[in-house]
């Protein structure tokens, strides 16, 4: 489970707001022997098991084209969480194989549990990158959704 799902989560948690079922469930994964149809196939057996959701299940071994031209092949599930767009939503977890719950979060969890959205560095370092984040702020709206949120546009 990584981004969105665990970000929006959070942040309903830290507003106070009542837990609603998720709009979207993003399961990411990472493997180069996989065909990028295996993600849809994926995802519908998910659907059997629980047809509440709406899944989102993403190979990031393709996704490296996603926001931006030119970026390398991701070389691993860190790396291409490590490139989502803003900082808080560059989260994820899994099961290790005793059970425990592993976080993988390379820019740490402070932004996403102090309501705090910024661009990743990558982004802040290539202005001719920034426009994706501050199109995508203009689009989420999270500020209506979360009324403490602070956006960095700068």
């Amino acid at each position: 489970m990584s981004a969105g799902t665990i970000r929006n989560t959070i942040w309903q948690a830290l507003e106070g707001q009542k837990q609603s079922i998720m709009s979207d469930v993003d399961i990411v994964y990472y493997d180069k022997k996989s065909a990028k149809e295996e993600e849809n196939k994926i995802e519908k057996e998910l659907y059997k098991i629980d047809s509440n959701y709406k899944w989102q299940v993403k190979n990031e071994y393709y996704m490296n084209k996603y926001n931006f031209i030119d970026q390398p092949k991701f070389s691993s599930l860190y790396d291409a969480i490590s490139h989502f767009v803003e900082t808080p939503t560059c989260v994820g977890a899994y099961l290790d194989k005793y059970d425990n719950i592993q976080l993988i979060a390379p820019y740490g969890i402070k932004d996403l549990m102090n309501l705090n959205c910024m661009p990743i560095p990558l982004f802040i370092k290539d202005n001719n990158k920034l426009y994706v984040y501050k199109e995508r702020m203009l689009k989420k709206k999270w500020k209506n959704m979360f009324p403490n949120l602070t956006i960095y546009l700068d």
